[in-house]
């Protein structure tokens, strides 16, 4: 068996331990990029040789078949043994998290390391610990400048509690008080609260740093079932979210390795040509953050659609071309 299906066998493994719901032939797929078939013998595969495990199917609300391993025989095999390499990857993260400004998560993050280590034998923690600071000077993450922002904690905990609950808020935002319907937060360089301030009107973000006070309403409200909170995130190159664009984007043969592995959008296409041009095309509304993008390219790429981001573009262009004459 080749390495890498060895390795998604071992991570499939894991998944069916740790999850309560069940992990379906769509999640496999999903998560491993393989086609419905791959997934089904990856799962035949594991109950065939890991019949020890007790891989059983769980009853779900769907018409999808859902697998896991249940508790009380994860408990029994003890797979859960955390390693210096699970420390250190812990670490890495948690550095990462601090170069786009969410301190929340950084405070989740440390107080998982303290967990972890408290389930540890502490003359083997000593040990890890030891490799653990020699491995994080291995790997350190770039530094990009971004804007710091302070969110209140105590205000992230209403919006959290309010989206769970489906409670509307009513909060102080820019001069003036706003009820609204909150739907979910999006984390980047910096936090927005994604709201409804009236269940026929569209979705509107809320920069949280600018929330002074917020207060969850007894009213409740009715959440749109058909959104989803990620599927919204995609749908735009930033924050921005309007009318939707075309893009169609043409580089050069130099920087062709880059762009195939480049990530403008989740839904992107890509192609090339017989001379190693690439082309790629998704949707986004965003143009503006899209150019801030297009900059780092210089001149290897091209616009080949909208009209619209060529403007755009042109006109930030002519905007930073006054400021250095």
């Amino acid at each position: 068996m080749r390495m890498d299906k060895a390795k998604n066998l071992l991570l499939l493994l894991k998944m069916l331990q740790t999850s309560s719901l069940g992990i379906t032939l769509n999640d496999v797929v999903e998560k491993f990029g393989v086609s419905y078939r791959t997934a089904r013998r990856m799962m035949a595969t594991l109950k065939d040789s890991y019949q020890d495990f007790g891989i059983e199917e769980v009853e779900s609300w769907d018409r999808e078949k859902h697998w896991h391993i249940p508790r009380s025989v994860v408990k029994k095999q003890n797979t859960t043994d955390f390693t210096a390499e699970d420390l250190a990857t812990l670490n890495q993260v948690s550095k990462k998290i601090k170069t786009v400004n969410s301190s929340g998560l950084t405070k989740k993050l440390q107080e998982l390391d303290i967990k972890i280590k408290s389930c540890i034998d502490q003359s083997k923690l000593k040990v890890m610990e030891n490799d653990v600071s020699d491995m994080a000077e291995v790997e350190v993450p770039l530094f990009y400048p971004y804007r710091k922002t302070n969110v209140n904690e105590d205000v992230l905990k209403i919006i959290k509690n309010a989206v769970s609950s489906f409670h509307k808020v009513k909060f102080f935002y820019k001069g003036k008080w706003v009820t609204a319907e909150p739907y979910g937060i999006l984390f980047g360089q910096k936090s927005y609260m994604v709201a409804k301030i009236n269940p026929k009107f569209n979705l509107m973000t809320y920069l949280i740093s600018e929330i002074e006070t917020i207060d969850q309403c007894n009213e409740t409200f009715i959440r749109d079932e058909n959104f989803s909170l990620e599927d919204f995130a995609h749908q735009s190159i930033g924050i921005y979210h309007g009318k939707n664009y075309d893009i169609e984007l043409r580089f050069e043969p130099s920087v062709f390795k880059e762009v195939y592995q480049y990530q403008f959008s989740p839904d992107q296409k890509f192609s090339f040509d017989n001379n190693w041009f690439a082309t790629v095309k998704f949707q986004t509304s965003s143009l503006v953050e899209l150019c801030h993008h297009l900059f780092t390219w210089e001149d290897k790429v091209k616009i080949i659609a909208p009209k619209e981001l060529k403007e755009t573009m042109k006109d930030m262009l002519n905007r930073a071309n006054k400021q250095i004459k």
